[in-house]
């Protein structure tokens, strides 16, 4: 009994001693921050160290890049718009130093925006932003009723060999002083 009694004491304390933190002399460490990692913080880490997420180049040499487009047209019709809003859904899980950009989930099939100049982009789109670009072309059969006149701009996250993602559209109004933003 006593021996096992040693044994434990002493695996005890060997795993002890091998949690022990080295501190140096000149290290100014801040006293009052919590030394505690939250579940949270622990996946972003273990995403971070994950292998798979630094496969892409691109990782290393932006922080984020974006098209800003200045009144672009959907290329979808109501129905086909209906359709996608209607589909599967993924989480966006990849972006720059493995950053998650939104909690949201996106849509499975792309919508495409194009403009007068003849850019053309094929755009993931989230749940509540498939609900206000219905809501836009809906309304453009009735005018009457409608609070978003046109889609003034479009901000776009674009990841390399990822893909492009809608991350913030401003519609104008009937009303010169109003746009109606959603991000």
């Amino acid at each position: 009994m006593r021996i096992l009694l040693c044994l434990m004491i002493i695996s005890f304390s060997f795993s002890f001693s091998s949690c022990a933190v080295k501190w140096k002399k000149d290290s100014k460490q801040k006293t009052d921050q919590s030394t505690e990692t939250t579940s949270s913080e622990a996946e972003m880490m273990n995403e971070i160290d994950d292998p798979k997420a630094s496969d892409n180049w691109a990782d290393s040499y932006y922080e984020d890049t974006y098209f800003v487009v200045k009144n672009p047209i959907l290329v979808e019709n109501y129905t086909k718009l209906s359709r996608i809003c209607k589909g599967e859904e993924f989480n966006l899980v990849v972006s720059y130093q493995s950053k998650v950009p939104a909690p949201v989930k996106y849509k499975g099939d792309q919508v495409t925006i194009k403009t007068k100049s003849g850019f053309i982009k094929k755009v993931y789109i989230t749940k509540g932003a498939c609900r206000e670009l219905s809501l836009y072309l809906g309304g453009i059969r009735d005018q009457a009723k409608q609070i978003r006149k046109e889609i003034k701009e479009m901000k776009l996250k674009y990841i390399y060999n990822e893909g492009t993602f809608l991350v913030e559209t401003i519609f104008s109004t009937p009303f010169s002083e109003v746009e109606f933003f959603v991000k």
